[in-house]
């Protein structure tokens, strides 16, 4: 089962991360082309076997390489996420800036407004039914 894990980092930490998952997936793609490879080829040595075991064994190996390619999709797509978002901090640092300030000032502004504001208490009222 795949999950979303969220983390945070500091902005100047970013290229850094990308690099590092970039390089992790590319290893991954290696190793994917090398099973494959090695699967596909050793399994059908010189393209000449007929055998049905072999090909149940063929199509397993590339069973296993797309299942792997779409989680490395869904791990790219993150990475380019995390990459486009850092593009658009760096490029236009000030509008970033300016957004957290107002996040930080409302939040703020919610908060003041919720501690002078007394709780009024929740009345629920139930019926009684009767019974047959």
């Amino acid at each position: 089962m795949r999950v979303n894990v969220c983390y945070s980092a500091e902005l100047e930490e970013l290229p850094s991360i990308v690099l590092n998952l970039s390089s992790e997936v590319a290893n991954n793609l290696r190793a994917i082309a090398d099973s494959l490879d090695n699967g596909v080829s050793e399994t059908l040595a010189g393209g000449q076997s007929k055998n049905p075991e072999d090909l149940v064994r063929v199509d397993y190996a590339l069973r296993v390489a797309r299942a792997a390619f779409v989680n490395l999709d869904t791990r790219i797509q993150d990475i380019q996420l995390i990459n486009s978002g850092a593009a658009d901090v760096f490029a236009n640092p000030e509008q970033y800036e300016a957004e957290i300030a107002r996040r930080q000032a409302e939040a703020a502004a919610a908060q003041a407004q919720a501690e002078r504001e007394p709780e009024e208490p929740v009345v629920v009222e139930v019926e009684e039914s009767e019974e047959a």
